[in-house]
């Protein structure tokens, strides 16, 4: 994948999720992860907001993340985040975030922290005849047999740092779905360090890579999106239940509730290999079809 114009590619995950201290309550990133429409990639936002709240309360382990879209982020300019604690009480910590390039307000968060706790405890349970992810395609194969069935180069790779496996793509590459619903296998390729945090915030990154397709599947294969659809996240939440590697396989389980008035909703469940929900994810976009 080419990186956008005024971005440069970046082929270390962990380095994308660091941001450096400025001032009190103040982080900058000057590595830039750019999207399809020239602008800062969504997920990353997203990290950065999980990476600036745990500053205040390393010991507390992410609860809940809800993040809105305000402005694209450009390429080429220093990312700011300005935090600020709302509450730390004896459970939960809240903490605002604000991303700005300048005068610029780039996205708002809100982000909670908690320490483990007991309670009442029930989940569902993973859907089943899911295959493994090593016994699905790779991109590249997909993307090869795009190639040999349209006669036309596609790239479905993302991140050289990230490994993903669709589950039944010929459903959706090609034309519509028959119902609103995607799932895929999604993890780092390297490993990353046993921290928490970065793991937390790797998450974060992860959830915002093919979420909102849902709200496309069932009006346009994935070969005819880019082109004919315009796509920007406008918000995004995130709940984390237990504990979880983002560099070991994670299913996403996604579903569309709606789409309309040139937006879409989707949200997801995300699920470990070996069966345990451990997150779930929403996402609104907008979806307008671009003119002919």
């Amino acid at each position: 994948m080419q990186a956008a114009p005024g971005f440069t590619q970046h082929d270390d995950l962990q380095a994308l999720l660091e941001l450096q201290a400025e001032a009190d309550d103040t982080y900058v990133s000057l590595r830039l992860d750019g999207n399809q429409n020239g602008r800062v990639f969504g997920g990353q936002l997203l990290a950065h907001a999980v990476t600036a709240a745990a500053v205040a309360a390393p010991e507390r382990h992410l609860s809940s993340l809800r993040l809105g879209f305000l402005q694209g982020a450009l390429g080429g300019t220093p990312l700011r985040w300005l935090a600020r604690t709302l509450q730390h009480g004896s459970r939960y910590t809240t903490r605002h975030l604000r991303a700005t390039q300048g005068e610029r307000v780039i996205a708002d968060a809100q982000v909670t922290l908690q320490l483990p706790a007991t309670g009442f405890t029930h989940a569902q349970a993973m859907p089943t005849g899911v295959p493994p992810p090593d016994a699905l395609p790779t991109l590249a194969a997909l993307e090869a047999q795009i190639a040999q069935a349209t006669g036309e180069a596609y790239h479905l790779q993302m991140r050289p740092f990230l490994d993903v496996r669709l589950v039944d793509a010929e459903r959706f590459l090609l034309q519509p779905a028959t119902e609103p619903t995607l799932r895929y296998w999604l993890k780092a390729r390297d490993p990353l360090p046993d921290a928490a945090g970065l793991h937390a915030a790797a998450l974060a990154y992860i959830s915002d890579f093919w979420l909102n397709y849902a709200s496309l599947a069932s009006h346009i294969g994935v070969t005819g999106a880019r082109d004919r659809v315009y796509v920007a996240s406008l918000n995004h939440a995130l709940w984390c239940y237990a504990p979880c590697r983002a560099d070991e396989w994670l299913l996403f389980d996604v579903t569309s509730p709606i789409a309309a008035d040139g937006r879409g909703l989707a949200w997801g469940r995300v699920f470990t290999q070996d069966g345990r929900l451990v997150a779930c994810a929403t996402q609104e976009m907008v979806c307008a079809v671009k003119p002919a």
